[in-house]
């Protein structure tokens, strides 16, 4: 019997870090629509927001994508992320994502504006990215809180993730790590985040390992068993700066195969067109980095 689920409208907005009525003024919308679905304590979300006239905001402030249907799960940024897949600011951003907050519930968004190509991590977006006529569209998931029933089917639980390279690793230690599922037939959803203490070596390249589930069979030529996105990262090297970074999961070994784009000038020896694996030079002995992603498992024994 599979997991129960519910569909249904919610209206987006735009607040800031201080929550809503926390300084913002005279915003007027053009066009607020959102759809979810929530599954068990996963809730997937989409939308679109046109801002006809941006108002007035607090300054040095993050901006958070408010209005969601249901509480974000304590935990963060390992609880869920979203991306902007369109979107029209006043200032160039080359990529636009965000992490899930508690506080206010929302989505902080960030990422990488293009005047600052050479900072090795993800920055908060803030009132000076808005204009009049900015429009975003989003797609993102994240955690709800438990229910008082929880849901029939497959259950959830913690893992913990790692580093791996693809042909080995040695001499990691971490500060942090972090890791949520929830399991619906088979299909398997993953939030976390890790900082490293100490980057060790690795054979290759890299993919986020310690998965609750094993994969499909599935490979980095055609990788079609699910997917992983990095809603933000940070102490990168600055001479391998990063403008996002995502992956795809594979089976052998069983991880989420990273990749990213670099920013132009880094693009180690390679045509700037392309996406680039994970190496260990891309890496620091304190990187850190919050993730959120699905994929298919085997379905026997569902």
């Amino acid at each position: 019997m599979g997991a129960a689920y519910l569909q249904g409208s919610w209206l987006p907005i735009l607040t800031t870090q201080l929550g809503p009525g926390g300084g913002e003024f005279g915003q007027v919308y053009g066009f607020q629509q959102a759809f979810f679905t929530k599954v068990g304590r996963v809730v997937v979300v989409s939308g679109r927001l046109h801002l006809t006239t941006r108002g007035t905001w607090p300054s040095d402030t993050p901006l958070v994508l408010s209005g969601l249907p249901y509480p974000v799960a304590v935990g963060d940024g390992t609880a869920g992320a979203v991306y902007f897949h369109g979107y029209a600011l006043a200032h160039g951003w080359l990529s636009v994502h965000g992490v899930a907050t508690t506080d206010p519930h929302g989505f902080m968004i960030e990422g990488r504006p293009s005047d600052q190509l050479d900072n090795i991590q993800t920055l908060p977006m803030e009132e000076n990215a808005l204009a009049d006529g900015t429009e975003l569209a989003f797609a993102g998931h994240y955690l709800t809180n438990a229910e008082p029933t929880p849901p029939p089917g497959p259950g959830e639980g913690t893992f913990t993730p790692e580093l791996i390279g693809l042909e080995g690793q040695s001499g990691q230690s971490y500060a942090r790590q972090v890791g949520f599922y929830r399991k619906l037939g088979s299909l398997v959803f993953v939030f976390g985040d890790f900082r490293l203490s100490a980057r060790g070596n690795f054979g290759s390249t890299i993919g986020i390992g310690g998965l609750p589930f094993s994969v499909i069979e599935s490979n980095f030529q055609f990788p079609d068993a699910g997917m992983v996105s990095i809603g933000s990262f940070d102490s990168l090297p600055t001479d391998r700066a990063m403008i996002w970074l995502s992956g795809v999961a594979i089976s052998s070994p069983p991880c989420l195969w990273l990749r990213g784009k670099r920013s132009p000038g880094h693009q180690a020896g390679s045509s700037e067109t392309e996406t680039f694996p994970i190496y260990q030079d891309d890496l620091t002995d304190t990187t850190a980095m919050a993730f959120n992603g699905f994929y298919r498992t085997d379905p026997e024994g569902d």
